[in-house]
């Protein structure tokens, strides 16, 4: 069967964006590569990165970046058996609906199918969007079952869209979810099939400090149970770790393809088995001891705290970690115990304190708005963060604004106690510090200014860094008018 997948255009708070790399769809490609089937990839979002359409979404201003529909369309030959559209946030909802729409319209006979987070999380509102089929859960077995000719009533996960009609979040027919169950047992992404001389070409990744990275799955799941997290809905409760030896074997791989040696290890629990992250950490730290080209590394999806002590710090220190994503989440006990964290204080402290002797740039992520942030907690929550800037200087902090995903427990709390603001959370494109949440002990306005506040409090550097660069940019848009306006006048 021949299948194209199609990465589609970005919703941006900006015109530019950095690129990301859709391992998803090179893991699915690789997959059905294997099993004999032609596939190709379509990265709307890297092949139009300098395509920015404004859009107005509930009054708020927005950028659609990519391709455009009629564009995407076009790439799609008419030979084609199957479209696999991914759909990587449940705010893609404003974006899927457009491109199905004119993917029919070129291509009535050809099939489509809809999976990603969007999907899995909020099925009965995909259903809507005009694909024939829904995958929910990990695209690798459900596509390639398809692929292969399995009847769709076996294939777990997949549905047609007509399954869910008429459904809701308070009606919602019984389904089950795709998983793979050995990660061992996948090929490498097909890169390949990316177009990486663009990805190449970009500054960086965004997260790499001015350095382009590699992005690289070893793991997939969670055995925890934060309210604020929807990652039960694509990969169940649980957690599937690849062998060190094929990920040092990836590693290798991209290494002599591409030349590339920093890599972004995407992972939700990269250090969740402490003997698996010395076996990989040990062999990076290997390399660099042997190797004039250093391997670089950052953890931009955050690492549990509790997971570290000194010894693997350390040793991370010498694999070339070049910062730490750290999920504290909440700087006060009691709000991390509302958000079913089970995160004790006390080490966070440690830990920070063991990456300023490694030697480990920190990047702290922390939730503001959560459903019983008084006014006091929010306040403990920034004295306790304080207290780790002067433990370690080299740190900043993330700050999010708590948003009431879909799939989450903040989500069904939030509806069952009328917390949730706004148009339909399903509709919503919850990009940035905005929140949809208005509690007894805050408004939505609240949530801003406190976000505001503490950016001011905990990252003054950082505040000063945005308007110098907001300066900048005013400055070259000044200048590229003053040349325009030059020009009409010479002609």
């Amino acid at each position: 069967m021949k299948i194209v997948l199609i990465n589609p255009p970005a919703l941006s708070e900006k015109e530019e964006l950095p690129l990301s790399q859709p391992l998803g769809l090179a893991s699915i490609a690789a997959v059905l590569r294997e099993k004999g089937h032609p596939v190709s990839v379509i990265d709307s979002v890297a092949l139009g990165r300098e395509k920015a359409i404004s859009l107005i979404i509930n009054d708020n201003k927005y950028y659609r970046v990519g391709l455009d529909y009629e564009e995407i369309a076009k790439l799609v030959e008419p030979d084609t058996e199957l479209i696999g559209l991914t759909a990587p946030f449940t705010h893609h909802s404003h974006v899927v609906k457009s491109l199905i729409k004119v993917l029919r319209k070129h291509h009535k006979n050809i099939p489509i199918m809809l999976g990603g987070v969007y999907p899995s999380t909020i099925p009965w509102h995909a259903s809507q969007m005009g694909a024939h089929y829904i995958a929910i859960g990990e695209g690798e077995p459900i596509i390639t079952a398809f692929a292969n000719g399995v009847n769709i009533e076996k294939i777990d996960g997949l549905y047609r869209s007509e399954y869910f009609y008429g459904a809701d979040s308070e009606h919602i027919p019984d389904y089950t979810i795709g998983v793979v169950d050995d990660l061992n047992s996948l090929p490498f992404p097909a890169r390949d099939l990316l177009p990486f001389a663009l990805y190449l070409k970009s500054k960086s990744s965004g997260r790499g400090k001015g350095k382009f990275g590699i992005s690289i799955h070893t793991s997939r799941g969670c055995p925890f149970a934060c309210a604020f997290c929807s990652v039960h809905s694509v990969f169940k409760r649980g957690y599937r770790a690849r062998s060190v030896e094929k990920i040092w074997e990836e590693m290798r791989e991209i290494i002599n393809r591409y030349k590339v040696f920093h890599f972004e290890f995407e992972d939700d629990n990269l250090t969740l088995i402490r003997e698996r992250a010395i076996g990989l950490f040990s062999k990076i730290a290997d390399w660099n001891n042997t190797h004039e080209k250093k391997i670089t590394f950052t953890t931009p999806n955050g690492i549990r705290i509790d997971t570290l002590d000194k010894d693997l710090i350390f040793l991370m220190g010498k694999a070339g970690c070049e910062r730490l994503s750290l999920a504290l989440e909440h700087g006060d006990q009691e709000m991390l115990d509302l958000m079913n964290k089970k995160l004790n204080l006390e080490k966070v402290k440690e830990v920070v304190a063991d990456c300023r002797k490694a030697g480990i740039r920190l990047v702290i992520y922390l939730i503001i708005g959560f459903p019983g942030e008084t006014l006091a907690r929010w306040k403990k929550g920034i004295k306790f963060a304080k207290r780790l800037k002067r433990i370690n200087e080299d740190l900043s902090f993330s700050l999010h604004a708590a948003k009431a995903l879909p799939g989450t427990q903040l989500y069904n709390f939030c509806k069952s106690r009328n917390y949730l603001v706004g148009p339909d959370p399903n509709e919503m494109v919850l990009i940035g510090n905005i929140s949809n949440i208005s509690t007894p002990d805050f408004s939505v306005e609240d949530i801003i200014e406190r976000v505001k506040k503490t950016e001011k409090i905990l990252n003054p550097t950082g505040m000063f860094r945005k308007s110098f660069s907001k300066l900048q940019k005013l400055i070259v848009r000044a200048n590229r008018l003053f040349i325009m306006g030059a020009r009409r006048k010479k002609y």
